[in-house]
């Protein structure tokens, strides 16, 4: 298999219903909690976009790297500053 060259970013969204375990006092997402999503949306890309498994896209040379994220809130929270 030739290894993949491409230098070229894709963005791939995905939204996520979070649970409340996985917020801090100021509904930042916790850090593990964070690690599963991003995780989570790796091998979903991977499955269901790539139609490849982590180790056949290893084996190629295919990377990934989170080069931006985002999050909105569609409660108040106690104690956030909004």
């Amino acid at each position: 298999m030739p290894v993949i060259k491409s230098r070229d970013p894709v963005k791939y969204e995905v939204h996520f219903d979070i649970r409340f375990a996985g917020l801090d006092f100021y509904g930042h997402v916790n850090s593990k909690h964070y690690v599963d999503l991003v995780s989570t949306v790796r091998l979903n890309l991977m499955i269901n976009e790539m139609k490849t498994r982590v180790e056949m896209a290893t084996a190629r040379g295919v990377g990934f790297y989170l080069v931006k994220s985002s999050t909105t809130t569609s409660v108040r929270l106690h104690g956030s500053s909004e």
